[in-house]
């Protein structure tokens, strides 16, 4: 589980007006004329504009196990609150309201989405499931889930990195209900049963001791760059370790550039080859909205440093036509689940 940042620009296919916002206020005129009127779920969620911004609130990392994703895995958007019925509960009827929320999406990978969570959404004993009437009340609904864009996870979960299988768990000290979240989360997400998981996380953990063990603070300050594969595993180890190791926001975010406008330059050459391919030309388009959405709502430093850094790459014309589409999520109302964009 990693923290994610909540997004504070909107992509055109989400915003007023858009495609995925037109087909939200359908389903809302459907219910109306009937609480149980069939809804049908076009995934809007996986155009390049809203892929893009995952890309570059995620990086290429799972939100739930952290892993890498591989290259015949462009990633999963999960709905954090199931859209349809919900395994626990198949008379609610799904959180249906949030199918075009992007406060909802999270990056997964096919394996935690399809496999691991489904259509999971498991509450306290005994708790009541939010409904739409009830939305505005959705933060107070009693998930055991954790949620990376919205709890504290550096504060509620560890890395036993000294334990030979590097096991993720519950801090010290937390109280009952959220130690119960960490754990079923974990549970949910087999995040200590996977055999490759696990492997994972110990083949970085050996690295990164290795690494300061040899001096090489460099190759231990890198893996702990908060958008790599597995960088919890890092950080908790130069937490303990070597703490003046641990990378800035401003450093983390520079790498994400970094990798995202190498990835950019790639597809740009290819695209100068015939014949044209169209899974390289969306790539290309998510990598530019990807690049818009870092430029417009940076996670650390000041725009005008993003902006320097595509002059640089000589890349500022193309994601600026990007950028200037994007709108804010003030100009929109909230972001949030249940908020004023299309809920209210």
């Amino acid at each position: 589980m990693r923290p994610v940042r909540r997004p504070r620009v909107i992509v055109p296919t989400l915003a007023r007006g858009g495609i995925g916002t037109q087909t939200a206020l359908d389903h809302r005129r459907r219910r109306r004329g009937a609480a149980d009127a069939p809804l049908s779920f076009t995934d809007h969620w996986n155009r390049p504009d809203v892929r893009g911004l995952l890309y570059a609130v995620h990086g290429r990392s799972c939100a739930y196990c952290g892993g890498l994703l591989p290259r015949n895995d462009r990633g999963d958007v999960d709905h954090f609150r199931p859209k349809g019925d919900v395994h626990e509960d198949p008379l609610h009827g799904g959180y249906w309201w949030l199918a075009y929320v992007v406060a909802n999406f999270l990056l997964s990978c096919s394996l935690c989405n399809c496999s691991c969570k489904r259509a999971r959404f498991p509450l306290d004993a005994g708790a009541r499931r939010i409904t739409f009437a009830e939305r505005r009340r959705l933060a107070q609904e009693a998930r055991l889930l954790l949620d990376p864009a919205a709890d504290p996870i550096d504060d509620w979960v560890e890395v036993g990195w000294r334990d030979p299988l590097c096991p993720i768990r519950p801090r010290p000290g937390l109280g009952p209900r959220k130690r119960q979240q960490v754990r079923t989360t974990i549970d949910v997400f087999r995040i200590n049963r996977d055999p490759r998981l696990v492997g994972e996380r110990m083949g970085v953990r050996d690295a990164v001791v290795k690494a300061l063990g040899e001096g090489r603070d460099g190759d231990a300050r890198e893996w702990a760059v908060r958008y790599r594969s597995q960088s919890w595993v890092a950080r908790e180890i130069l937490d303990d370790q070597r703490p003046d190791l641990l990378p800035t926001p401003r450093e983390d975010q520079a790498w994400l550039l970094r990798e995202l406008t190498r990835e950019l330059l790639v597809a740009l050459e290819i695209l100068q080859t015939p014949p044209g391919d169209p899974f390289v030309k969306r790539a290309t388009e998510e990598l530019l909205w990807a690049l818009a959405v870092l430029w417009r709502d940076p996670p650390a430093g000041d725009p005008a440093e993003v902006e320097a850094f595509l002059v640089g790459e000589q890349l500022d014309g193309a994601v600026r036509l990007k950028a200037r589409e994007l709108g804010s999520t003030r100009e929109c109302g909230s972001s949030r689940p249940g908020g004023a964009a299309i809920m209210g």
